[in-house]
């Protein structure tokens, strides 16, 4: 009777390959252990005849029968998704803080004043309304405080452009100064071996981008984030990107 040298099943007359394992089945177990790499090379002849891969067999697969990531370390886009919401953040120039502040400043101050002051003609009945007597006083009383509440908050726009005028030297030097240390020949060389140390691009562009948060924070441990993610888009894109 023939026996499967793999699985050592018995098998009747005329069955020449194992239904469970596939393996050509030999007239004696004696005979099928003679050959230490029978079996690899059954399985391998096997597959080839099926257009497999040997290796997709079970002991290649993962417990839940998938078969295992080809690169572990590779980002899934939920991973890429985070980290570029963890390494984005809007930083405002004092540039543009300036000239929105001073644009709206002048634009509330210019209504507060020019409300005010056609308040001031309608009550002195040089322009002259049809107001019923209570109600006038409700008018002047809401339109005054609406106008005396731009004013003020439209002198206030324009002091804090003021603020932002006098950061825009020091803050444009400093991020000039930040982004010569990184790219110098001591960090360069850190986040060189960083960078080529990945095995993708992105997977580079967020370790580099780690490192130089820890570099600007041992340098500045009171920079704020959002200029600090700043800093290092202008490192990474002049290092890298150009």
């Amino acid at each position: 009777m023939p026996w499967c040298p793999k699985c050592k099943t018995e098998y009747i007359e005329g069955v020449e390959v194992c239904a469970d394992c596939h393996t050509p089945l030999v007239a004696s177990l004696e005979e099928g252990s003679g050959d230490p790499d029978t079996e690899t090379l059954t399985e391998e002849i096997y597959a080839a005849d099926e257009g497999t891969d040997p290796q997709d067999g079970p002991e290649f697969r993962e417990a839940d029968g998938s078969h295992p990531p080809e690169d572990e370390d590779e980002l899934s886009e939920e991973d890429l998704s985070r980290k570029l919401r963890e390494h984005t953040s809007t930083y405002v120039r004092p540039e543009e803080r300036y000239s929105d502040s001073r644009s709206s400043g002048y634009m509330l101050t210019i209504i507060g004043a020019v409300g005010l002051a056609a308040l001031v003609l309608i009550m002195t009945d040089v322009i002259h309304l049809s107001l019923d007597p209570v109600m006038q006083y409700v008018f002047y009383g809401v339109l005054g405080i609406l106008f005396i509440v731009f004013l003020i908050m439209g002198i206030s726009a324009l002091n804090k452009a003021k603020e932002y005028k006098k950061r825009i030297r020091t803050e444009t030097q400093n991020s000039l100064d930040l982004l010569e240390w990184l790219c110098d020949d001591e960090q360069k060389a850190q986040l060189d071996a960083c960078y080529e140390g990945e095995s993708s691009p992105e997977e580079a562009y967020f370790a580099c981008q780690d490192l130089m948060k820890r570099l600007l924070t041992q340098k500045d441990p009171q920079i704020k984030e959002d200029y600090m993610n700043y800093i290092i888009e202008k490192a990474y894109t002049q290092l890298y990107e150009s």
